[in-house]
């Protein structure tokens, strides 16, 4: 085969088999939820592909038995926990007279 590795990061893969760009979502352990570090891969392996004059046609498939859920909601949950930890930490203490 005609198959060529391009790009790897641990949640999205890249490589090529001819003219053709394979990008591949690697989370099945959690349903390839989309974390923010997967999207930035995927957009990456999105550019990688779009430079490539080679590549003529691009194919993304996921390992597992789902393609995505979605967003990945423990990440959201994780953040907006976060941010309202940081709001009541910078909360002015004010003390009524």
């Amino acid at each position: 085969t005609d198959a060529k590795k391009m790009n790897h990061g641990p949640f999205v893969t890249l490589h090529s088999e001819g003219n053709i760009g394979i990008i591949t979502l690697r989370r099945a352990q959690h349903r390839n939820a989309l974390t923010t570090a997967m999207i930035e891969q995927l957009i990456t392996a999105a550019i990688t592909v779009s430079d490539d004059e080679k590549i003529t046609a691009v194919v993304i498939e996921a390992q597992g038995d789902n393609f995505s859920v979605g967003a990945d909601l423990n990440e959201i949950k994780a953040e907006k926990e976060q941010r309202s930890l940081h709001v009541l930490v910078e909360m002015p203490n004010k003390v009524d007279d």
